[in-house]
């Protein structure tokens, strides 16, 4: 099947920490973490596009605010661990809740996420039920 995509870049400033093969956390630090979302659709709205660029980058804006200048450890939403791919995930949810496209269904494809220089993160979005995977 043929799809049409487009690509939003954001970044925001936090601090995490992970936890280290054989228990125990490194210690706390600042990332700038750059985000890019990939919107999906295998048709094209009214006006040609896949979602609107402006919409997008709004939506995604929103849910990178959410996360700024805080540390992702002592968010509820990531009590199981601040990983890149974790924040990616939640990105990915985050944003296909807060994005409303027109017609036809546009989908979160995949989520990017650095946190440093050369360390990219991705979570592929299941388009079927991008969006209901529990975070909020």
């Amino acid at each position: 099947m043929s799809y049409f995509e487009i690509t939003v870049e954001d970044s925001f400033s936090a601090s995490h920490s992970v936890l280290l093969p054989g228990g125990g956390y490194e210690p706390s630090h600042v990332h700038r973490w750059r985000v890019w979302v990939t919107f999906r659709s295998a048709a094209l709205n009214e006006a040609g596009f896949v979602v609107d660029f402006v919409e997008a980058q709004a939506a995604l804006r929103r849910a990178c605010e959410e996360l700024n200048g805080g540390d992702l450890n002592a968010n509820p939403r990531f009590a199981t661990g601040a990983s890149a791919e974790r924040v990616a995930h939640w990105l990915s949810d985050r944003v296909a809740a807060l994005i409303v496209p027109a017609p036809p269904p546009v989908a979160v494809h995949r989520v990017s996420v650095t946190e440093a220089t050369g360390c990219v993160a991705t979570y592929y979005a299941d388009t079927a039920t991008s969006g209901a995977t529990g975070f909020s």
